[in-house]
């Protein structure tokens, strides 16, 4: 970065909820201030660097094997959703509505 800035991000709360290695990370194409992730495990969540309690949401617990790679993909109302396959299973969540 060649510029400052006043947002700090914990690393504690930014591992808080991921119990094995990531394996995967995506920017979001419109918010910058989100991020997704996959993990070792076969989870998926993201972190939303405006929220106050830099908690990662992780979403339900579809996979067991690792994830690899992620993909926002646009949908209805100009909003995102967020897409992995795994195990033969194609996902998505809407991190709006996350479970």
């Amino acid at each position: 970065m060649t510029h400052t800035t006043d947002k700090l991000v914990s690393m504690q709360q930014l591992t808080q909820k991921i119990h094995r290695k990531v394996t995967c990370v995506v920017w979001h194409p419109d918010n910058e201030n989100i991020m997704a992730f996959g993990t070792q495990e076969g989870r998926v969540g993201f972190f939303d660097l405006e929220d106050k309690s830099g908690v990662p949401k992780v979403m339900s617990h579809f996979f067991t094997n690792e994830i690899y790679k992620l993909q926002w993909a646009p949908i209805k109302d100009e909003s995102y959703a967020l897409f992995t396959t795994s195990e033969g299973k194609l996902v998505y969540w809407n991190i709006e509505t996350p479970q």
